[in-house]
């Protein structure tokens, strides 16, 4: 069994029972089951060391792993963004085309208005015209 890194001195501590009126006997029961129970459940400076190694070591992993991810996942992004772009040129073509032939049929239906109501107005001199005669 190797030697606990914790340091218990189980000789003073039978000392201090006994001096406090307890018998030998169970000053030594005390001082096993003390030492046991701190054996198991102290966590030496070694062992603290030991979990901040592998909790660095861990933490470095995932963090490339991260890196790798995010920076996967930025290519992404920007294929997708470069699409959108490309998604938005087209639109903005077609609706400029769209904007052109609206445009151009307001314009015919204008002229033909006016085309209309300027027959419709020679038509009316035309009859006011007549009856005055």
């Amino acid at each position: 069994m190797a030697a606990p890194a914790y340091t218990f001195d189980r000789l003073a501590y039978v000392d201090r029972l006994k001096g406090g009126g307890i018998d030998e006997a169970q000053a030594r029961a005390h001082a096993d089951a003390l030492d046991a129970a701190m054996r198991d459940t102290i966590a030496t400076k070694a062992d603290v060391e030991g979990l901040g190694r592998d909790l660095r070591h861990e933490m470095a992993e995932q963090g490339a792993d991260l890196r790798r991810e995010m920076a996967q996942q930025g290519t992404e992004l920007r294929g997708e963004m470069a699409d959108i772009r490309r998604e938005m040129t087209a639109l903005e073509t077609r609706l400029d085309a769209k904007i052109d032939t609206s445009a151009a049929n307001l314009k015919v239906d204008i002229l033909r208005w006016l085309f209309v109501s300027q027959i419709a107005l020679g038509g009316f001199i035309f009859a006011a015209m007549k009856f005055v005669r």
